[in-house]
């Protein structure tokens, strides 16, 4: 029997039962560590930005690790030890070895897919975060699009693809579903400061820009008011950042020294890094320029990059609180989307988050009992009503709900197309 706990790897129906039973003890243990890991070392600023620190599984594949180490002890002591254990990389396989040397299985056989080499990531991630300097100044600080609020603005935190705007330039807003236009007072007006998404080619920054021009609403570009002395400035944190954890702890009796520090290398002057603290110097910049901001309202998935605006709007506009704005509901595996009280305390959170459902308010409270929240209108879900009234009430409907990744949603929909 194979366990292939890699990144791409398929669980079995009852493997896939087993390790969703054990999850919420895993990530328990996870955040601890990742709290112990912050405190031991004495992190905080800029270096709470690292995707290891941020307990995101889309940008850190730590917890992903851990579950199919947790399975696959949780398998030998139901006895039900695999002959092969399938990983990604050699330091995943020294803890993979770790367990069985724990439960005494010499027959088990460990395969690992492929090596890594950080000196050549290092480097690739140099190329790659020079090439996002040389597109910004070429596409944006060249456009003339840094356009100057004349007056107080509602800073709206916000994504944008470069299919992000219809064909007569509209925008079409994903994550507040067009409802901003409600924010809108006689003492501010509205300004999207977007993070950009899927934004690689030149095509991309071209649309991008082309629309934006012509676009009716306000945007407050990152990349337009950024300068060569704050790029200077985040390359230089993303080298020296990732080198700060030094004392690195067992998780749960073992040694994952090596995995963590494998982790960290590949952080060293990586793009996702870079941008993160360029998004904290973004604050900076528009305080420097005088930018009235009377509210700041972030879509928040307590991401990294949600993190970095927090920490700059702390700094740089302390007397306006942060208002996150979480408009859909967190996936239980998503350790990073529900806050922890070691955040709280760091600072890197908003003042108050607005919610859509009861779900998210009890798993925030079991985690972090003293983060204010409140109620919010589920602004991205609103079309829902629409589909629902327009229904045939003669036809038999059935709803499916799909997850975030466009590769399981359809997964998931081809296995309902197949059944009789």
């Amino acid at each position: 029997m194979v366990l292939d706990i890699s990144i791409n790897g398929k669980l079995s129906i009852d493997d896939a039962f087993l390790i969703d039973s054990i999850a919420p003890t895993i990530i328990e243990n996870y955040n601890r560590y990742i709290g112990n890991l912050i405190s031991d070392n004495k992190i905080k600023g800029h270096g709470l930005l690292l995707s290891l620190l941020s307990r995101d599984p889309r940008t850190t594949p730590m917890l992903g690790m851990l579950c199919g180490i947790s399975l696959l002890e949780t398998k030998i002591d139901n006895g039900a030890a695999p002959d092969v254990v399938v990983v990604d990389y050699d330091e995943e396989a020294q803890i993979v070895q770790q367990v069985l040397d724990k439960f005494s299985q010499n027959n088990v056989k460990i395969h690992v897919n492929k090596n890594r080499n950080a000196l050549k990531a290092i480097v690739f991630n140099i190329i790659k975060t020079l090439y996002v300097v040389a597109s910004n100044f070429l596409w944006f600080k060249l456009s003339g699009l840094k356009n100057v609020p004349s007056s107080d603005i509602m800073f709206i935190d916000t994504f944008v693809f470069p299919h992000s705007f219809g064909k007569d330039y509209s925008f079409v807003d994903r994550y507040y579903a067009g409802e901003s236009s409600y924010f809108n007072s006689d003492d501010s007006e509205c300004w999207y400061a977007p993070t950009l998404v899927g934004v690689h080619w030149p095509t991309d920054y071209f649309k991008i820009v082309s629309s934006i021009r012509k676009c009716a609403d306000n945007f407050i570009l990152q990349e337009v008011w950024l300068t060569l002395a704050d790029y200077i400035y985040a390359f230089k944190i993303s080298l020296i950042t990732p080198l700060r954890i030094k004392k690195i702890n067992l998780y749960c009796g073992y040694d994952v020294s090596s995995y963590v520090s494998k982790q960290l290398k590949f952080e060293i002057l990586s793009a996702a890094l870079f941008k993160n603290i360029c998004k904290y110097r973004f604050v900076y910049r528009l305080s420097r320029h005088n930018i009235k901001i009377s509210t700041i309202l972030d879509w928040n998935e307590n991401q990294s990059v949600d993190k970095a605006l927090v920490l700059g709007c702390k700094k740089y506009y302390p007397e306006i609180p942060v208002v996150g704005y979480r408009g859909f509901i967190a996936s239980s595996y998503m350790a990073s989307q529900i806050p922890t009280a070691y955040e709280f305390k760091l600072g890197v959170v908003p003042d108050v988050l607005a919610i859509i459902s009861p779900v998210c308010k009890r798993r925030i409270e079991q985690s972090c009992s003293q983060f204010p929240l409140i109620k919010a209108p589920a602004f991205r879900f609103s079309h829902l009503l629409q589909r629902i009234r327009s229904i045939n009430k003669k036809q038999n409907v059935v709803f499916v709900a799909l997850p975030f990744s466009v590769k399981d949603s359809i997964h998931i929909i081809d296995m309902v197309l197949a059944c009789d």
